[in-house]
C-alpha cells in the first residue's frame, strides 16, 4: 500500500479538539514515517523506528514506548502538558530538540542530563517546576535555552555554569527567579545572545555575566519592573556588546559610568526608562557616555 510508504503527517493544530482524529489509531502502521505533527501518541509509538520529529498537542501522559524511537531528533511537547516523563527517556539519545510543558515540580534526576545530543531546551508554561536538576550540567552540545513562564523556578542550579556552549538563553515571564546574586550566569563563555524580561526579582546584572565578555553581542532587557541599574561593573565591561536594549525598567534612571568603553556597540535602545532625555541629549551631562553609538533609539 501507499500509506505504507508515508513519510510526513501533519495534522491542524486546535488544542480546543474534543475527539481523535481518524488518522490516529493507524499511525504505528506506517512504518516509513519521519516527521509527525499534530496527532496523539498512540501506545505502540515505539514501532515508527525512522521518525525524527514529532510535535503533539495530546493531553496524556507520553507512552513508554517513545523511548524505543532512538532517531528521533525533535520533540516539541510545549502544545502538550505532560504530568511525567517515561522512566527511559533519557534513551533518546539523537534528542537534538526538547520543547516541554509539564505539571512536573521537578525533572527526573536522569531524565533531561543524559540527552547530551540536545542543541536545544525550551521550557513553555511549567507553572509547579521549582528546579531544573544538576542533571543539566552533563547538556555540553547545548545552544539555546528558553525558560518562559515558570513561576515557580526559584533559582538556576548549580550545574548551569558548565553550559559552555550555551549561545542563546532567554528567560521570562519567571516571577520567582532570582538572577541578581554574583554567581549566577557563571562560565557562559559562549554566550551571545542574553534576553532577560519580566523578571521582578531582577534587580542588577549578576557579576558572573562576566564570563561572557568575549562573545556577548546581543543584551535585551525588558519588564524588569524593580530594575535599578544595570550593574556599573558589569555592563560596561562587555566589551563585545553591538547591541543593547533596555524597555519599560520604569526604575532605571541612569546609565553607568564608562559606557564609552563599548566600542563595538552599534544599537541602543532605551525606551520606556527614568532617564533624563535632556542629559542623554547631544551636548547633555551624560552624551558622552553614548556619543560613540550610531544608532539610538531614546523614548524614556
Amino acid at each position: 500500500m501507499e500509506a505504507e510508504k508515508l513519510r510526513t503527517i501533519v495534522y491542524p493544530s486546535n488544542r480546543w479538539r474534543r475527539f481523535r482524529s481518524p488518522v490516529e489509531p493507524a499511525i504505528a502502521s506506517f512504518r516509513s514515517l519521519r516527521v509527525l505533527e499534530g496527532l496523539g501518541l498512540p501506545e505502540n509509538i515505539g514501532k515508527l523506528k525512522l521518525l525524527r520529529y514529532i510535535s503533539t498537542n495530546a493531553s496524556a501522559d507520553l507512552p513508554n514506548s517513545l523511548c524505543m524511537l532512538l532517531n528521533l531528533q525533535y520533540l516539541d511537547l510545549t502544545e502538550s502538558c505532560v504530568s511525567r516523563l517515561p522512566e527511559d527517556f533519557w534513551k533518546l539519545i539523537s534528542l537534538r530538540f526538547l520543547g516541554l510543558k509539564t505539571t512536573l515540580t521537578r525533572l527526573p534526576k536522569d531524565g533531561i542530563g543524559r540527552l547530551t545530543s540536545l542543541r536545544t531546551l525550551y521550557f513553555y508554561e511549567c507553572d509547579n517546576l521549582e528546579s531544573l536538576g544538576e542533571g543539566i550540567k552533563h547538556l555540553s552540545c547545548l545552544r539555546d535555552l528558553a525558560l518562559k513562564n515558570c513561576d515557580k523556578l526559584v533559582s538556576l542550579p548549580a550545574g548551569f555554569r558548565h553550559l559552555t556552549s550555551l549561545e542563546r538563553l532567554e528567560i521570562g515571564w519567571c516571577e520567582s527567579l532570582n538572577l541578581s546574586e554574583d554567581d549566577v550566569l557563571k562560565g557562559l563563555i559562549s554566550l551571545e545572545k542574553l534576553q532577560l524580561k519580566h523578571l521582578p526579582r531582577l534587580v542588577s546584572l549578576p557579576k558572573g555575566l562576566l564570563d561572557s565578555v568575549a562573545a556577548l553581542t546581543h543584551l535585551e532587557i525588558g519588564g524588569c519592573e524593580n530594575l535599578t541599574s544595570p550593574s556599573e561593573s558589569v555592563l560596561p565591561n562587555l566589551l563585545s556588546l553591538q547591541s543593547l536594549t533596555i524597555r519599560f525598567c520604569e526604575k532605571v534612571a541612569s546609565l553607568p559610568e564608562g559606557m564609552q568603553r563599548l566600542t563595538k556597540l552599534q544599537d541602543l535602545d532605551i525606551t520606556g526608562c527614568s532617564l533624563n532625555t535632556g542629559r542623554y541629549s547631544e551636548g547633555g551631562e551624560y552624551w558622552p557616555k553614548i556619543a560613540n553609538v550610531p544608532n539610538i533609539k531614546r523614548h524614556y
